[in-house]
């Protein structure tokens, strides 16, 4: 479900779409973001000085294909971002149930600095795997 806030100047529209975003967990964007975003991207005549109306005129002559494609980003960042943090927590508890048990059977020799790093530089590599998966963003 898409809610579109809108209102004057100072009238509380963030602080309505941050308690919504608290309450029920739905993302939001403001249109100072968007219009922040499509400035930096250089696609469009935009300067911070532009008013809300230059925004919507370009809007409406650009399509929504910018914000689409912002959204779409977002997403599958997040999700990238989400699958590394799995990734190196099992990491941590992998290495960690290991060192416990090599030196629970008195294995110290297999704890040398060199195979420690072997064992973290395996862990960093699907890391750049899936950022590879977010290539235009």
């Amino acid at each position: 479900m898409i809610r579109l806030l809108t209102g004057s100047t100072h009238t509380g529209k963030t602080l309505l779409a941050q308690r919504l975003l608290e309450r029920h967990g739905a993302p939001y964007l403001s249109i100072d973001h968007l219009k922040m975003g499509l400035i930096r991207s250089g696609m469009c005549p935009l300067t911070p000085e532009s008013t809300d109306e230059a925004l919507t005129a370009v809007l409406c002559r650009e399509g929504v294909a910018p914000y689409s494609e912002a959204v779409v980003g977002a997403a599958r960042l997040r999700r990238a971002v989400r699958l590394s943090a799995v990734l190196a927590s099992l990491g941590a508890v992998a290495g960690l149930l290991l060192a416990f048990y090599l030196t629970f059977v008195g294995a110290y020799a297999s704890l040398s600095a060199a195979n420690l790093l072997i064992f973290l530089v395996m862990w960093l590599i699907p890391t750049p795997l899936i950022a590879g998966t977010v290539n235009k963003y």
